[in-house]
């Protein structure tokens, strides 16, 4: 069994014979941008979509979704939001 997940909406695969985790597509690149906004994080990491919310006090940790998820925001108090509909209609 072949273990997939997606960063930023693009699929990955694990190696099991190098032991790392490979881009399915078979590139090297070291990052790739968001399948969504085709944007690059900002700073810590941070989806280009929800960059502002570095700026809020509450915000612990936010993810867009990329396209293949829910996204969603978390609050430093634990309560968690997460997106359920489409900006793209």
């Amino acid at each position: 069994m072949v273990a997939k997940q997606h960063i930023r909406g693009n699929p990955i695969y694990y190696d099991e014979k190098e032991n790392k985790w490979k881009w399915s597509d078979g590139s090297d690149d070291v990052m790739k941008p968001c399948v969504r906004c085709g944007e690059y994080p900002v700073e810590n990491d941070c989806d280009y979509c929800l960059r502002y919310l570095l700026d809020c006090d509450y915000v612990s940790n936010a993810c867009c979704g990329h396209g293949v998820d829910k996204g969603y925001i978390m609050l430093k108090d634990g309560r968690v939001f997460v997106y359920v509909g489409s900006v793209n209609k």
